[in-house]
């Protein structure tokens, strides 16, 4: 298993190569005399500025302990030690979910569906609803009492 701070490291990389391609993008259209999108010029203030996500890293590192390090984090930091570790695949991206109702890491796994996040907990509904019903077929009562338990 790969120890967290790697996970973090290799998260930071992901981020850093994507932050950089847009970059480039976008340094392409002020070459090329056109204008930035104010998307573009707001993206590059906040979610292009990594401060905080190798802050996060360093404070890890120097702590004695990472479960400690995390502790002394502040809001900002943690929020930036989950996208890092959603980015590296270490836990799932919010909104994804495996059809069969367990929260899953990034693959390509065809019963995985991606939903927004209002969709996910209406998808969650419906899969333990899915997963109610199987318990009960599955019990070891009567076919009648099953009946009665699936109206109800």
């Amino acid at each position: 298993m790969a120890k967290p701070l790697d996970i973090l490291k290799k998260g930071l990389k992901i981020l850093q190569s994507r932050v950089e391609a847009r970059r480039v993008k976008i340094a392409e259209r002020l070459v090329a005399k056109k204008p930035v999108p104010s998307e573009d010029e707001e993206w590059l203030d906040k979610e292009a500025n990594l401060i905080e996500e190798q802050r996060a890293i360093e404070i890890l590192e120097d702590a004695s302990d990472y479960e400690r390090g995390l502790e002394t984090l502040d809001a900002s930091q943690q929020e930036a030690v989950q996208k890092l570790r959603e980015l590296a695949g270490d836990i799932p991206k919010s909104g994804e979910v495996d059809v069969r109702g367990k929260w899953k890491g990034i693959s390509n796994d065809d019963s995985k569906v991606k939903v927004d996040d209002k969709q996910a907990s209406r998808h969650k509904g419906r899969i333990l609803a899915v997963q109610m019903t199987e318990l009960i077929c599955n019990s070891p009562s009567s076919a009648n009492d099953r009946e009665v338990k699936m109206q109800s």
